[in-house]
């Protein structure tokens, strides 16, 4: 299996970037907690292709690193122009539903799946099986509700109330994460493959 010893290593380093705070905490969080349900299921077996979910992982959150330390990061401008758009108290851990679904969606999400498709493309190859699909959306899932979730009155009517909507949220993480990694494996037919080999997180 690929390394991946440096994946949230990397990641939690994200977090002393130069990128706007509270924002950028608030968003690596989100990608720590994505990578380390991604890693988990590959510590539990459940991936047909640990190999290659492992080198594209290692890849895609290095890629992030690398891009961050540009001049002109794409990622960096994005938080940076939604930040000036939407001020956040310095004070904030969280963002708003609304909010949050606008920045993940609308703002950082196309290039996200341009960061996959071109992490699949240099660990090598251009698809995923359903069932490793399956698993990377189930890890979007788990690992990005807790950051939408909405608080409601500790009695019945609030726990009904948290059941429906928790189950609305999560039906629409489900649709939009498999929508995006899609839009990644059909990014990723356009790019030159390269040997898995040169793949290797620094």
């Amino acid at each position: 299996m690929a390394d991946t010893r440096n994946i949230l290593p990397i990641t939690r380093s994200l977090k002393g970037s130069r990128a706007p705070r509270p924002l950028s905490l608030i968003y690596f969080s989100i990608i720590e907690d994505i990578q380390g349900a991604i890693l988990e299921r590959l510590e539990n077996g459940l991936f047909e292709e640990p190999h290659f979910i492992a080198c594209i992982t290692a890849c895609f959150i290095q890629d992030i690193a690398d891009d961050m330390n540009q001049s002109k990061s794409r990622f960096l401008g994005l938080m940076s122009g939604f930040q000036s758009r939407n001020p956040i108290p310095e004070n904030a851990a969280r963002l708003g539903l609304r909010a949050l679904f606008d920045f993940l969606i609308n703002c950082m999400a196309d290039t996200e799946d341009r960061v996959r498709a071109g992490a699949m493309a240099r660990c090598g190859q251009r698809r995923l099986t359903r069932n490793d699909r399956d698993q990377i959306v189930s890890s979007l899932v788990s690992a990005i509700y807790p950051h939408c979730k909405i608080t409601f009155p500790k009695n019945a009517a609030g726990r009904m109330a948290e059941k429906i909507t928790g189950y609305i949220i999560k039906l629409g993480i489900r649709y939009a994460s498999a929508k995006h990694v899609s839009r990644s494996i059909t990014l990723c037919q356009a790019l030159p493959l390269r040997n898995p080999c040169d793949a290797v997180i620094r």
